[in-house]
């Protein structure tokens, strides 16, 4: 997923904007992929660009996360 956010430090206001999700398998080949938010969130604070990068195992047919979350990612791309 990514995500839009704006955070006013001085005054606690925020919001954030999500993608929907993609899931996908491992491969080893380059898979082209598009997470867009819906909005870019207004107001007067930091905006920051986000991605979240989550594992899940597969059982019987069913998606699982990863609890331990040792290989999860949620990283900040660009502050404006």
């Amino acid at each position: 997923m990514s995500g839009f956010a704006n955070i006013d430090f001085a005054t606690g206001e925020n919001a954030i904007e999500i993608s929907s999700s993609e899931i996908m398998d491992i491969v080893n080949t380059a898979v082209p992929i598009t997470l867009l938010p819906p909005a870019v969130p207004s107001g007067t604070g930091v905006n920051l660009h986000l991605i979240l990068i989550e594992f899940y195992q597969q059982i019987n047919g069913e998606l699982y996360i990863l609890k331990n979350g040792a290989y999860n990612v949620l990283s900040i791309v660009e502050v404006v």
